[in-house]
């Protein structure tokens, strides 16, 4: 299982390994999650990118409340879902 942390109101996943499979890895990852990701105004999904770490990724949507919009699973969206970063690492990398 995953482990989808949190920063204040940041979401993040991290991938370890500096490796040129784990960055393309990343890039999938966030493509999936911004297009899972609800969206009323566009801030969400925009706030979403891959940081370079010393050994590996972060595929982090920096954005105050990301985080509850993401683990807030009995909330109804006209679009995306919640969980978002969590299913978009578990239909790239396998495991759900």
């Amino acid at each position: 299982m995953v482990s989808v942390q949190s920063d204040g109101g940041n979401v993040y996943i991290i991938l370890e390994g500096d490796t040129l499979l784990n960055h393309k890895l990343a890039i999938v990852i966030l493509a999936k999650a911004k297009a899972y990701a609800p969206s009323r105004s566009g801030t969400l999904r925009r706030s979403g990118s891959v940081v370079k770490l010393d050994n590996g990724y972060k595929i982090v949507f920096n954005c105050n409340y990301a985080i509850y919009v993401h683990e807030k699973t009995n909330a109804k969206h006209s679009n995306g879902i919640s969980k978002f970063l969590e299913v978009a690492y578990m239909g790239v990398m396998g495991g759900g």
